[in-house]
């Protein structure tokens, strides 16, 4: 199971991309990469219900993959456990979550939370690959 968001037409960004030239999609990547595990991170603490810890230790963030000038990373969860994955997500039926606040949409949530600060987020991890390279 994988949660996929698009950002397109971003302020800045585009500009400050062709700073990095030929690396440009490269540099996006690290930088959608950086943004999601920040995301990941948050969803583990306070939003995937823990019974074993199977479904929170399913997810993570994967590397970026470029297809022209598309660059895709997402958060997934699953492997063996993706049935369970999906149920969790999906399933809205009130249950007695063991953790207060945990539950569906345990991916979604810190997504939709984050959503303001993502730009900002992208931005910054450009600024700093900026530097790194001047």
């Amino acid at each position: 199971m994988s949660i996929h968001a698009e950002f397109k037409n971003l302020p800045g960004i585009a500009a400050k991309l062709q700073s990095f030239g030929l690396n440009a999609t490269k540099a996006l990547g690290r930088a959608l990469y950086e943004t999601l595990t920040e995301v990941e991170a948050e969803a583990k603490e306070k939003y995937v219900p823990v019974h074993l810890g199977t479904l929170r230790d399913s997810i993570h963030t994967t590397l970026p993959q470029v297809n022209g000038l598309i660059v895709s990373v997402a958060i997934v969860a699953g492997g063996p456990a993706a049935p369970y994955a999906v149920i969790v997500h999906e399933d809205m039926r009130p249950r007695n979550w063991r953790k207060p606040g945990t539950g569906p949409k345990y991916i979604e949530k810190p997504l939709m939370a984050k959503h303001g600060e993502l730009e900002n987020s992208i931005h910054q991890s450009l600024d700093i690959q900026l530097g790194q390279i001047k």
